[in-house]
């Protein structure tokens, strides 16, 4: 009788040798499986770095963007003004529209100097307003859906 039990309590005692194995293993694996989801994470965290850099990039170029068309605008509007008069400038406004035509130059300049990359992005930007769909723009300017899909939220009426 002696002799069954020692064989049951060592049976018990391997199978809890056993269980600890087990969970010693399920351990390591876990944390195993959290070091990939914080690398995974910090993945995230600078592909979100990156979008908000080129939203900003974007932002800025929209700017530019604006003052250009504003500044040309005002031009036609005093081209349209002086031609309904039919008259010439008067010394002092020739010299402030030459200089504003030499600012609107050097500003031009300075968006054809762009990288292709903001052109690329400019162009999406054009799309997005149209109405194109979501692929149409990933597929014409080779962005991600991601990117993509931040420049709906950001642009769409």
């Amino acid at each position: 009788m002696e002799t069954i039990n020692l064989t049951v309590y060592s049976y018990i005692v391997l199978g809890l040798i056993g269980v600890v194995v087990l969970l010693a293993c399920w351990v390591v694996y876990l944390q195993l499986s959290l070091q990939q989801i914080r690398k995974t994470l910090f993945s995230i965290s600078d592909n979100f770095n990156e979008i908000d850099s080129v939203i900003n990039t974007v932002k800025g170029f929209s700017k530019r963007w604006d003052y250009v068309t504003k500044a040309l605008s005002d031009l036609q509007i005093a081209q349209e003004h002086s031609s309904v008069h039919d008259s010439a400038l008067a010394p002092e406004q020739f010299e402030h529209v030459l200089a504003r035509i030499e600012e609107l130059e050097r500003k031009l300049e300075e968006v054809q100097m762009m990288d292709p990359e903001s052109k690329m992005y400019n162009r999406a930007v054009k799309m997005v307003k149209a109405g194109s769909s979501i692929e149409e723009v990933m597929e014409e300017c080779e962005l991600p859906r991601s990117e993509a899909q931040l420049l709906f939220s950001i642009h769409r009426n």
